[in-house]
């Protein structure tokens, strides 16, 4: 049998507040449920999709229910899809590489036709 590239993938859901700014335009505050698709590699043969899903979860608990816009992270930005999805990035891959696990795609969504994705190598 042929090997491939191996990846797990795990949906989240990140229910929070933000405010629309850029430059001189801000929006009023809104309730957003953020959908966050992370693809993760690992060197090992078989991990627990229970391990990858707690190291996820770890980060995205610290922002539920919050203002996002309030949060030290996001309080000197126009906060943005953008800026949301780099954050996260390296926080979630920073939980997952302390079991040898890597963050290789992130995909976050503000709405169902709306995602900005990142990848690494």
């Amino acid at each position: 049998m042929e090997k491939g590239k191996s990846s797990y993938k795990v949906r989240v859901f990140l229910n929070a507040f933000n405010t629309f700014k850029m430059g001189n335009q801000v929006g009023r505050k809104s309730a957003n449920t953020f959908e966050i698709i992370c693809h993760i590699t690992t060197t090992k043969e078989f991990v627990p999709f229970s391990q990858l899903e707690t190291a996820v979860n770890n980060v995205i608990q610290s922002f539920t229910g919050k203002d996002l816009n309030k949060l030290a992270q996001f309080s000197n930005k126009d906060f943005s899809l953008e800026i949301l999805t780099r954050y996260l990035s390296v926080m979630i891959n920073n939980e997952l590489a302390a079991n040898g696990n890597k963050l290789s795609k992130i995909e976050v969504s503000q709405s169902p036709t709306r995602s900005f994705c990142l990848e690494f190598e």
